[in-house]
Parts: structure tokens; C-alpha cells; sequence
């Protein structure tokens, strides 16, 4: 016995086909902006932060490739943070010459974000510069610890960025929350300050 074949239809009870009404349109684009309008300023605050925390993570990675390339090729390698240019710079400590002649950047900051060196004076200018030497060691006058946030949120607590050496090596590191008492971080606690001011 066999079957008719061709196309079958299915026909709802009402006879119409699904779909959004104009008005439910309307109702579910209302409820949407309310949404973007409630959440936005938590957005922004997000976005704004974000840049700070890359700008240490950078720095963080730029620290180990100096102390790596310096060990490598047997020669001082200077980092340097120029506050009036905004830029970071990757250099031989002058005198130096090497074979290897390609080092990364010059890097731009962006013009919102602060290195806040604090009670470290600069080399130069508005120029910090970090030296590590043949053996990997860090020059000792370099600063051990800094703030990076961005322009105008230097007296919030939440908006900055601890960096601070380990004591002991060469190696930079973002403070955590249980960092401020550690005995390992090179990081200055003052008294009048409140508890966490240095911790993101």
C-alpha cells in the first residue's frame, strides 16, 4: 500500500502564523535601554580601570624581558618611563654595543594613565629609568615600587595599581590585597594611610 507524497501543512488553530506584534517590539527595545542605561556607568568605570591594569601588566612583562635580554647578551639594559613624552623606551645603557640591535617599542602610554613614582626622584626630566644589569640584577638606585592610575583618581583607593619588587630577586610583581603586611614585597606602608590604599 502506498502513501501520497508532496508537501504537508500544517495549519495553526487561529490560522496566522507566530510572530512580534509592533507593540511587543517597542516593549522589549524599552526594556533593553533601560537596561544599557542602568549598566553603562558600570561599563565605563570597567573600561577605564582596564587600561590601568594593562598598562602594569605591560610594564610587568617589559621588567622580565629586560632582565632576560641583559643576562643574554651580557650588556645593562635600561628601561625607561618618560612622563612628559608618555612613552616607555627599551634601551642598552649607553656606551654599550652589541650584535643584537633590535629591542622593542618605543612604547606610547596612554595620555589618562599616571606612573606615580612617588618619593623615587627622576633620572632626568620627567625620565625614570630602570637598569638591569649583565647579571640580572637591578640597578639599586631604581625605584623598587610605584602607583600607575589614571589621571585624576590618585587619591581613590580602588582605581590604582601597585608595582613592587620582591625582595630578594629582580622581579616585579601587582600587589594582591594580602600583599601590604607581606615581608617579601618592597613596598612602603605608611601609618596615616588606610588599610588597603596601595591594593587593587
Amino acid at each position: 500500500m502506498t502513501s501520497r507524497t508532496g508537501s504537508i501543512r500544517i495549519r495553526s488553530k487561529s490560522g496566522n502564523c507566530g510572530g512580534f506584534t509592533l507593540l511587543e517590539m517597542i516593549a522589549v527595545l524599552a526594556m533593553l535601554a533601560a537596561v544599557v542605561a542602568i549598566s553603562a556607568p558600570s561599563l565605563s568605570q570597567f573600561f577605564r580601570t582596564r587600561k590601568a591594569i594593562e598598562e602594569a601588566r605591560r610594564f610587568l612583562a617589559l621588567t622580565e624581558f629586560a632582565r632576560r635580554e641583559a643576562i643574554s647578551i651580557g650588556v645593562p639594559i635600561q628601561i625607561l618611563v618618560d612622563n612628559n613624552f608618555k612613552t616607555i623606551l627599551v634601551q642598552r645603557e649607553d656606551g654599550y654595543q652589541t650584535e643584537r640591535n633590535t629591542l622593542p617599542g618605543p612604547f606610547e602610554i596612554d595620555e589618562a594613565i599616571v606612573y606615580d613614582f612617588e618619593q623615587y626622584p627622576p633620572r632626568y626630566g620627567q625620565t625614570y629609568i630602570f637598569t638591569f644589569l649583565a647579571d640580572g640584577t637591578l640597578f639599586e638606585s631604581c625605584p623598587n615600587s610605584f602607583r600607575i592610575y589614571r589621571e585624576g583618581q590618585e587619591n581613590s583607593q580602588d582605581d590604582f595599581y601597585r608595582i613592587a619588587r620582591l625582595t630578594g630577586t629582580q622581579q616585579f610583581r601587582i600587589l594582591r590585597p594580602d600583599d601590604i603586611n607581606n615581608q617579601f614585597i618592597q613596598a612602603p606602608v605608611q601609618e596615616d594611610q588606610p588599610e588597603g590604599i596601595y591594593l587593587r
